[in-house]
């Protein structure tokens, strides 16, 4: 009897750890948390998640499980995840879910990101929106379609790098110490011409002010040489107008060539700057022996401002003047 009684002692303990074993693994498995509020989900890639999988939110500890997965009926691209979360969570309307995992060797689970504090809660059946997330798998399939364009990029890299090396090289070919030697003596040529060249240009600019200066007096002095003429001009005009027409008319003949020649002397002084130096000097030199013939005629014979250029008609049976 006392055998019996031990016996069944051992096999009441051993049922009630068992019972406690599938209760405490039954909780975790979230069977009794079955009447928590049920969302959906559609993601292109599911990341291996499996019915049974975690819910977390806002990366704390599991507040659900995962009831569903399969493709989504309607379009055979997505997959449809059915998920459970306990109903005291605040998942909002404007909620994100997305797949995560806690470390890189465990398993992924579902993810919900908080909403808006002034979104409403979220109702049994909705749907949530996915946010951005990168699997595994899509960064592997990512980093395989940029291994053939980084190996290119290489490849055009060394291809560089190896032509940088050659132009390297020939360039110290090139840079040897004789041409170095020819390129010392062409830039101390060079230095060296330079420098006459700039004594040379700077002793003609000092001749070219010079003698810019001294034609700017010549021309001043020739001004007022002209302008002596023409009052002296006017001034006789005045006296003789009088006595005979055709005096005026000489007299006002030249006038008009004294303007003339002043308008000149005011173009030639307007394009001093942009004509040659020379040959304005040679003008000016015969411009002026012109007026010196002039002048010098009038001295010798101021009687031809007074006498007419051509004999008055003479009557039948008048004397010729003598």
């Amino acid at each position: 009897m006392k055998a019996h009684r031990e016996l069944a002692f051992v096999a009441t303990f051993v049922a009630a750890a068992v019972g406690i074993l599938l209760f405490t693994m039954l909780y975790i498995a979230g069977v009794f948390r079955g009447n928590g509020h049920l969302y959906l989900a559609y993601f292109k890639n599911a990341g291996g998640l499996q019915e049974g999988g975690q819910v977390r939110y806002a990366g704390g500890p599991p507040v659900g499980r995962v009831t569903k997965v399969e493709p989504d009926p309607e379009n055979p691209t997505q997959m449809k995840i059915e998920f459970r979360v306990e109903p005291q969570i605040p998942v909002k309307k404007d909620s994100l879910v997305k797949i995560a995992s806690v470390s890189e060797l465990s398993d992924n689970y579902i993810a919900i990101l908080p909403g808006s504090p002034s979104a409403p809660r979220a109702t049994d059946g909705d749907i949530l929106a996915v946010g951005k997330f990168n699997t595994f798998d899509d960064m592997q399939t990512r980093l395989s379609a940029a291994i053939p364009n980084a190996q290119t990029t290489m490849n055009q890299l060394t291809a560089e790098a190896n032509k940088l090396q050659k132009t390297i090289g020939h360039l110290n070919d090139k840079l040897g110490p004789q041409n170095r030697q020819k390129i010392s003596r062409t830039i101390a040529n060079s230095n060296n011409m330079l420098a006459s060249t700039r004594r040379t240009v700077s002793t003609t600019l000092n001749r070219v002010d010079a003698s810019t200066a001294k034609l700017d007096r010549s021309l001043d002095d020739f001004k007022k040489t002209l302008k002596k003429t023409d009052d002296a001009v006017s001034h006789l005009d005045m006296t003789i107008v009088k006595k005979d027409p055709t005096i005026l008319a000489s007299l006002q003949k030249l006038h008009q060539e004294l303007e003339s020649a002043s308008a000149i002397i005011d173009r030639f002084d307007r394009k001093l700057s942009s004509t040659d130096v020379d040959g304005l000097v040679e003008n000016i030199r015969q411009i002026s022996e012109n007026l010196r013939g002039l002048t010098e005629t009038i001295k010798m014979q101021p009687n031809i401002l007074l006498r007419s250029p051509e004999p008055k008609p003479r009557k039948v049976g008048q004397a010729s003047p003598k």
